[in-house]
């Protein structure tokens, strides 16, 4: 999309370049959320979980961005923003109940 719209629209300024660079910062904190993500619950540690939920909060951040302050929006891009923003709500909430199961106190009697 970024491309398209570099060809076949006119950016003023450094527009294209700062926007350009807010969605590379943003794949790579998706990248290391989801890593965090996957590797805390694959071994059941709470830890990497827990810094996989705060990163969810600059991803949907960033996600924001892009669906309300981006200079140039296209249709496609409201619809890839809205399923990535209720992606991250989904996320965050199941992440919520996994460290509380890996929180909770076993006792084995």
């Amino acid at each position: 999309m970024g491309i398209l719209k570099a060809i076949n629209v006119s950016y003023p300024g450094n527009t294209l370049l700062t926007e350009a660079s807010i969605f590379i910062v943003l794949c790579l904190v998706e990248v290391l959320r989801i890593f965090l993500g996957r590797r805390g619950n694959l071994v059941s540690k709470k830890i990497p979980v827990f810094f996989s939920v705060v990163l969810t909060i600059p991803c949907a951040v960033g996600v924001c961005y892009f669906l309300i302050y981006q200079t140039y929006i296209l249709r496609l891009e409201y619809i890839w923003c809205a399923v990535m923003l209720i992606f991250h709500a989904l996320e965050l909430a199941f992440a919520i109940l996994f460290i509380f199961t890996v929180c909770k106190n076993h006792q084995y009697t």
